[in-house]
């Protein structure tokens, strides 16, 4: 009579299984982790860029400028802030509101300070002068791509807009609220130029919806900046008017 071993481990095509399950599951529980780590890193940058822009909107409406040097004489008049979304496009557009403002910082957010002459006053058409300016990188893996014009058109230069005083005048320091314009951008920095106001027949578009900002990373998200005529900042982390 013949004794029968009985087998106590796994075979090698056992093992294979289980080990073919087993990396299986770890690539895909990598995966799902790496997924959520990049989403959110992609909402907290969205938030940042929303954080950022709103401030500079905040203290402007505060009357905060940090490392402003301005005085009463013509030209140094503190008059906002402009704030731009710059990008790596190659060439300034012809259109004003389109132009390249940030050849010393492509792929950052640039955010100025703008004086007004001593004499003039911010309801009517004043050159402005460019002030101090911070450039800050977009955060995470954010990139700006273009903005909405009310021409149905997505642009891909850098664009902006200015956060003023409205009605101020250095006579009457009493009037100065704030209003969002449309910011000129001038391709070399140097050239001074009017702002127009966001609710003349020019930009409808941005009285009644927003300037529209469109970024890319995780998810193509936007910011909304100043919808019916408000100094808000809107932030959508999922936008189908950003697939263009």
């Amino acid at each position: 009579m013949k004794l029968i071993k009985k087998q106590t481990g796994y075979t090698i095509l056992e093992t294979l299984i289980v080990l073919t399950v087993t990396g299986v599951l770890f690539t895909t529980t990598a995966l799902l982790i790496q997924g959520q780590v990049e989403k959110t890193r992609y909402q907290d940058s969205m938030r940042q860029i929303q954080q950022t822009v709103q401030q500079a909107i905040k203290d402007t409406e505060n009357g905060y400028f940090p490392g402003a040097t301005g005085n009463d004489t013509a030209g140094t008049v503190l008059a906002g802030k402009r704030i731009y979304f710059c990008t790596d496009a190659p060439d300034p557009n012809d259109d004003e509101n389109s132009r390249q403002p940030c050849t010393a910082g492509k792929s950052m957010i640039r955010v100025e300070n703008i004086y007004a002459d001593s004499g003039g006053s911010l309801d009517t058409d004043v050159e402005l002068s460019n002030g101090k300016e911070t450039y800050i990188t977009y955060p995470g893996s954010i990139n700006y791509k273009y903005h909405h014009k009310s021409n149905g058109t997505y642009p891909r230069e850098s664009t902006g807009f200015a956060v003023m005083f409205k009605n101020f005048s250095t006579t009457d320091y009493g009037s100065q609220t704030t209003s969002l314009y449309e910011a000129y951008i001038d391709d070399n920095n140097i050239t001074t130029r009017s702002e127009d106001e966001w609710t003349k027949d020019r930009t409808p578009l941005y009285w009644n919806q927003g300037k529209r900002i469109c970024f890319d990373g995780y998810k193509k998200g936007s910011l909304i900046i100043g919808r019916n005529g408000s100094t808000n900042v809107e932030m959508n982390l999922d936008d189908p008017e950003c697939i263009h």
